[in-house]
């Protein structure tokens, strides 16, 4: 459901002040992406603590009506309703960043509507097919293990905001603890199946010394900017800046890069290759605490401002070791809950009315 999804978001939202300036600010710059804006099937979230809860519904009366099914689990038609509308809301807004805050018409939108309700019913397949096949092989997950995961959800978001989640969206306590039990249900049966994987120092070594380039930290420079639409809107803020005017006041005051508002332009730290190439080639040749002459770009007129640079280094084994071995062990688990979950599909009962 999509409360459900608002608990998550509450969860998953304490990032670094760092990570979360480099996501937000940058958009207007930066080449565009070629990820997609929906994410893909990932198998091991239910693996995580504060992963994704189950979008399911066991009435009878749903098995007449439902979205998905797959054997004796399903989702009804109301609730895929909602995902799919949350989804597509998300994935207009990633559009509306890609064309540097401009919405997309109806066209654009149009065409990836359908990857959209594909990947979602992708997502919910799958998710209905392990907690189907933990179910069958006898897991369960006792009252006080709910009760703890529950007090522990609401730990992390707080009470009141608990509560008031629950209130705007009209669910009961009864039903989350339902899709808490049969998510914890899903971890213990991947647990049991991925427990077992074992990585030694010598294939982390191995895989370190095959991948050295991988671990080099690149040159990065940190920069501000503020963009305008016309060349002499630029120049009247370029003037007030050698004037001596403040540049994230401006930034704030005058960008239409929207995070502006929040972060005074402030894009954080970027590597070459992550922005336009003539904001890129500004921002790496301005000293640190100069500014740029007006740069044009397909997003309209910046003015960049350089605030930090770092030099490129080598990382040495020790300082990524363990996160190779986390890199390489989720890779191993991808790969085995792969080929478990095409073996579950090849046997299972799949319907779709969507």
């Amino acid at each position: 459901m999509e409360d459900h999804d608002n608990l998550k978001d509450e969860n998953d939202g304490m990032r670094s002040e760092e990570s979360s300036a480099s996501e937000d600010s940058i958009t207007p710059p930066r080449q565009k992406s070629k990820k997609g804006f929906l994410p893909l099937v990932l198998i091991l979230l239910v693996l995580a603590a504060g992963g994704a809860f189950f979008y399911i519904m066991t009435k009878d009366k749903l098995f007449r009506d439902y979205a998905i099914k797959v054997n004796s689990q399903i989702i009804d038609k109301g609730e895929f309703s909602k995902i799919y509308s949350r989804e597509m809301e998300r994935a207009r807004e990633f559009l509306k960043k890609q064309n540097g805050g401009v919405a997309s018409d109806e066209a654009e939108i149009k065409k990836v509507e359908s990857k959209v309700k594909n990947k979602i019913i992708e997502e919910l397949s799958v998710r209905l097919l392990l907690l189907d096949e933990a179910i069958r092989k006898g897991y369960v997950a006792d009252e006080k293990e709910v009760d703890a995961e529950l007090s522990s959800i609401k730990a992390k978001i707080g009470s009141e905001k608990f509560d008031e989640i629950l209130k705007k969206e009209k669910i009961s306590i009864d039903y989350i603890k339902d899709d808490i039990r049969k998510r914890m249900i899903v971890q213990k049966y991947l647990g049991s199946i991925t427990s077992g994987i074992k990585i030694t120092d010598k294939e982390i070594e191995d895989y370190f010394n095959k991948n050295s380039g991988k671990f080099q930290r690149p040159e990065m420079v940190r920069a501000s900017h503020i963009l305008v639409k016309t060349e002499d809107e630029a120049m009247k803020i370029l003037k007030g800046l050698k004037s001596g005017a403040d540049f994230g006041k401006l930034a704030a005051e005058r960008s239409i890069d929207p995070s502006a508002k929040l972060n005074k332009g402030d894009l954080n730290f970027f590597p070459k290759g992550s922005m336009v190439p003539e904001f890129e080639k500004a921002a790496f040749s301005t000293p640190v605490g100069k500014t740029s002459n007006i740069v044009k770009t397909q997003f309209g007129y910046h003015i960049i401002k350089v605030t930090d640079k770092r030099a490129a280094q080598d990382v040495k084994f020790e300082q990524v070791k363990e996160i190779i071995k986390k890199e390489m062990t989720i890779g191993k688990q991808n790969s085995l809950l792969g080929k478990l979950i095409n073996e579950l599909k090849g046997k299972a009962k799949i319907d779709v009315k969507v």
